[in-house]
């Protein structure tokens, strides 16, 4: 997975053979913890989404990108959450397909449709009917409702055009995305 300096990218991974990797809400808050720990001083998060077998991320790099570093901290998260969940659920062996995906977004446009994707996703899932009801993404982060946020939401307004206010951003991200975002952000 290459990102180099000044970019945007999603960044995705699913467990191996589409199996679980989330089991608890404790599983939850631990990743998340980890992303916080190890990732939040490396890439700005604009948007993160943690699904029962698979997670989204939405990063912004700056000019000052090390990729050695963001690899090792990456390499880090997912092997120490492996441990942890091979120990929880009494398994063995690797937790997450052989390697992550990332994509470049290219254009502004296409950096709000992944946003709002990576949000909508637990509601085209099924999981829940909202997106303000899955607790596990960051759309509650710009809607003012996690403490502390993990989404760099000022970067995201910078860098995304989104809306400030969150009763608008709500009101944005409730819009349709369009019928080749899988084009757009995949």
């Amino acid at each position: 997975m290459d990102l180099s300096p000044e970019g945007i990218f999603h960044i995705y991974s699913r467990g191996n053979n589409k199996q679980r990797i989330f089991f608890s809400q404790a599983n939850y808050d631990f990743f998340i913890g980890k992303l916080r720990k190890h990732l939040s001083d490396k890439v700005d998060i604009l948007a993160y989404c943690l699904m029962p077998n698979h997670f989204h991320l939405l990063v912004h790099t700056a000019a000052e990108f090390n990729q050695d570093q963001f690899t090792k901290a990456y390499r880090i998260i997912l092997s120490s959450y492996t441990r942890a969940i091979n120990v929880q659920e009494g398994r063995s062996g690797s937790l997450f397909q052989q390697s992550s995906k990332s994509r470049k977004i290219e254009s502004t446009v296409d950096g709000r449709v992944c946003l709002n994707y990576i949000h909508f996703n637990p509601v085209k899932s099924g999981l829940v009917e909202s997106m303000i009801k899955w607790k596990h993404s960051s759309f509650n982060d710009y809607l003012g409702l996690t403490k502390p946020p993990l989404a760099n939401a000022d970067k995201a307004i910078q860098f995304l055009d989104i809306p400030a206010d969150p009763q608008q951003f709500e009101q944005v991200s409730l819009g349709m995305l369009p019928d080749n975002y899988r084009e757009m952000i995949f």
